[in-house]
């Protein structure tokens, strides 16, 4: 949207009409807000990407620890940071793609990025959903061992790990 406005066009500095006035504020605004969305889209980008270093960090250690202790608990919890991996960096290359502004094959943006985006995380979270509710079904009849103490310990550890930050 381009508007030109000349001091022809007002009286003593004021737009002669409401539409010119609409213009001019809503013009006025976008200047005004794009300098902060833009910095609000970096700040959010970074602090996908510190949020998917945490959560790998997160998974490791959950699934590192259900393992070496047997407990089917913290294994389903490292998975679940495992898709909190995965939907973050979608949600980080959704918001990428979104804010390129338009090109010749895109005359409208890329904006639709972010929706599909939102959607392949949805599929992502109920497919780790269903694998843990497989996996678990089907060693609810099996007798394994009894998690090791130490795995309350290290779960209540890296909660406490988390919380923090």
């Amino acid at each position: 949207m381009s508007f030109h406005y000349s001091i022809r066009d007002s009286v003593n500095g004021f737009p002669t009409n409401k539409s010119q006035g609409k213009r001019l504020r809503m013009e006025a605004e976008m200047d005004i807000r794009r300098e902060p969305i833009e910095q609000t889209i970096q700040r959010g980008l970074r602090s996908t990407l510190l949020g998917i270093g945490i959560n790998i960090l997160l998974a490791f250690g959950k699934c590192l620890a259900g393992v070496l202790g047997h407990s089917f608990a913290l294994i389903a919890d490292g998975i679940e940071s495992s898709s909190d991996v995965v939907s973050s960096t979608i949600v980080y290359l959704g918001l990428r793609v979104a804010i390129k502004p338009p090109d010749k094959e895109h005359p409208y943006g890329h904006g639709k990025a972010e929706p599909i985006a939102a959607i392949v995380v949805c599929l992502a979270l109920v497919f780790a959903a269903v694998l843990i509710g497989v996996e678990s079904i089907l060693n609810l009849r099996k007798p394994h061992a009894l998690p090791e103490p130490y795995t309350i310990r290290c779960a209540e550890t890296l909660k406490m790990k988390v919380e923090s930050v």
